[in-house]
């Protein structure tokens, strides 16, 4: 059980990774966003920046495809994706997991930026606007995400010790 306990702690803390280094992504797009929506920024220049931001997407992406456990993708496949452990000494002590799914898509981003810099952020200083609020949630929505791993890591930590203990007792 403890060696299920530390399967399950390796698998959120790669899952927590992938999280973790989409939201730094999701951080720089809003950035590039807040400053296209500044009217001193010119239409050519607002356009590039959607660009920049289109690749910062497909790099999330990315991110979510890579983030995988065994070769299972994590965090970026058809649907959450829910892991069931093994954590005790008796039948049916079992901890269910599920990853949420995390991509441009899912985060309603798909179209705030495009390849050719015609995104909502590159349209108009008010669609950079609109933008803002949908990264915004985007953001709010991952926290979200690596907020229940976190809970649930602190969960099998006080598992592992109580197992540790457990194992420390039986063997004395």
């Amino acid at each position: 059980a403890l060696s299920n306990v530390q399967n399950a702690q390796s698998l959120l803390a790669i899952a927590e990774g992938g999280y973790q280094n989409q939201m730094e992504i999701l951080q720089t797009i809003k950035d590039k966003t807040v400053q296209a929506s500044d009217r001193a920024v010119s239409d050519t220049q607002r356009a590039s920046i959607d660009k920049q931001v289109f690749q910062l997407l497909t790099e999330l992406d990315d991110i979510g495809s890579q983030t995988k456990w065994s070769g299972t993708s994590l965090i970026n496949d058809t649907a959450n994706r829910a892991f069931s452990f093994h954590v005790g000494g008796d039948k049916g002590e079992e901890l269910l997991v599920t990853l949420d799914k995390s991509n441009s898509s899912v985060h309603g981003l798909a179209t705030v930026a495009t390849l050719n810099g015609a995104g909502t952020i590159g349209a108009s200083v008010d669609g950079a606007d609109d933008a803002i609020e949908l990264v915004t949630l985007a953001i709010d929505k991952l926290a979200g995400f690596v907020q229940k791993i976190g809970d649930t890591m602190v969960r099998l930590g006080k598992k592992s010790d109580f197992l540790a203990v457990s194992y420390s007792n039986t063997d004395a």
